[in-house]
């Protein structure tokens, strides 16, 4: 319920801000904006009184008197900021698709696959392998687990895929619980951008959600060793929140940030910053570093998952497990 609760406010939030952006609120309205970006009705005295407290600041501020002269300089200065506002919209064309997509409950799956893979998905799995491997000691039943399959091997890849399938679990009621709120966000924040097909919004989705599966796994591989290093439920959320933190720190550095899991999630997932439609709570700037291509991201985060797993069997295989 608190991811939800999470999601849903970062949500609400999105679509407000790409709301404001897109409405000129915040540019493109020019000197005198009108009632509407003021949120005041037309013809309102209260709108003419501030639009002409702004039209006489302007004029004095451009050294003109009140009148023809005065209103051609608005006229160009509201030209221009219109200019630059589509400009903007043109350069931001993707993200204002994402943002209008959301309003469609189909779409709901580009926020939800992107926070999951980013540090909502990162502390919900952290948190699950706490619980779900690291307890397996905190609680003494280690023994009564490896009665049962003598294999230690089968055990642990049990954990992580069991790990990995409540990612995706996650993934899921975010998705289900974007979709209820879709239409009322729909009605509440029109963003004066092309309408978004569901065919359209679902594609979106799906494009994000199945980069995400990869991330969730190396989440999943990382709370698994970490549990089996520590053999403690606060130890292992602890160790591996840890290390997620030092990755956001160390990415940028220009030895060390290439190899990080930062970079690597940011690279496949395609995160970055974003005015109207920041999908994801993760470092997206990696300067003077280039930001990493979807190979990249791939190849370490594929390299990072055996390593993890790789030194979870190692663990669990040469260690002693008896509580």
């Amino acid at each position: 319920m608190a991811i939800v609760a999470i999601v849903g406010l970062h949500a609400w939030g999105l679509q407000r801000s790409a709301k404001s952006t897109l409405s000129g609120t915040q540019f493109g309205a020019g000197p005198i904006p009108t009632c509407q970006q003021m949120n005041l009705p037309e013809g309102r005295a209260q709108c003419r009184q501030i639009q002409d407290q702004n039209r006489r600041v302007f004029c004095a501020e451009q050294n003109v008197d009140l009148g023809p002269q005065c209103d051609q300089a608005i006229a160009q200065a509201q030209a221009q900021a219109q200019q630059g506002f589509q400009e903007f919209v043109r350069q931001d064309a993707g993200p204002a698709r994402w943002a209008k997509a959301m309003q469609n409950p189909l779409g709901g799956g580009i926020l939800a696959a992107g926070m999951m893979a980013s540090m909502v998905g990162a502390v919900a799995l952290l948190l699950l392998a706490a619980g779900h491997v690291g307890n397996e000691w905190s609680g003494k039943t280690i023994k009564q687990v490896l009665a049962q399959e003598g294999r230690r091997w089968r055990v642990l890849l049990a954990k992580l895929f069991s790990l990995w399938l409540l990612g995706i679990a996650l993934l899921l009621v975010l998705w289900g619980a974007l979709a209820i709120l879709a239409p009322i966000f729909a009605s509440a924040y029109h963003l004066p951008v092309p309408s978004v097909s569901a065919g359209s919004a679902l594609s979106l989705s799906l494009r994000v959600a199945w980069r995400a599966l990869l991330v969730l796994a190396a989440f999943a591989a990382l709370g698994t060793l970490c549990a089996v290093v520590t053999r403690n439920t606060l130890g292992s959320f602890f160790l591996a929140f840890a290390f997620v933190i030092a990755s956001q720190i160390l990415a940028p550095y220009k030895w060390i940030g290439r190899f990080t899991l930062a970079y690597h999630v940011a690279g496949w997932m395609g995160f970055h910053s974003s005015d109207l439609a920041l999908n994801h709570l993760w470092r997206d700037d990696f300067y003077p570093l280039k930001f990493p291509t979807h190979t990249a991201g791939l190849v370490g985060l594929a390299v990072t998952i055996v390593a993890l797993v790789g030194l979870a069997l190692l663990r669990m295989e040469r260690s002693d497990v008896k509580v």
